[in-house]
């Protein structure tokens, strides 16, 4: 049986890059990440993926970035000024949530910092 649309999924996972091999994730032994299915909540080509499974299935799924992310820009890296973060305890490799220019939720991570400026990308 597989999983339906709006319903609760529970995974465990390990988030592996593919070109490296280097684990850049995983909630192996703790909790499961829990979304609902059909809503957008995960990245579309792992959830086209799961949907499709029975309860209990385990499997290896690569997601090329045109059905996650997208591709890598390198326009979208920007410099801010660091009272941007005013109240922040800024830290490399961190991720933090913001309003885009249309009202959006945008992610981003900071790359790097001095006094002055916030590298995100």
């Amino acid at each position: 049986m597989s999983i339906e649309i709006n319903k609760v999924i529970a995974i465990e996972y390990n988030l592996i890059d593919a070109n490296t091999k280097e684990q850049l994730d995983s909630n192996i032994g703790g909790q499961p990440l829990e979304f609902i299915s059909g809503k957008s909540h995960i990245i579309q080509g792992l959830e086209d993926k799961l949907v499709t499974m029975n309860v209990g299935d385990k499997a290896e799924v690569q997601v090329e970035p045109a059905a996650a992310y997208g591709e890598y820009k390198e326009e979208a890296v920007q410099q801010l000024p660091k009272e941007q973060f005013a109240g922040i305890e800024i830290t490399e490799g961190m991720s933090l949530y913001g309003t885009g220019e249309n009202g959006e939720t945008v992610q981003v991570i900071v790359k790097s910092f001095t006094d002055e400026e916030v590298t995100i990308d």
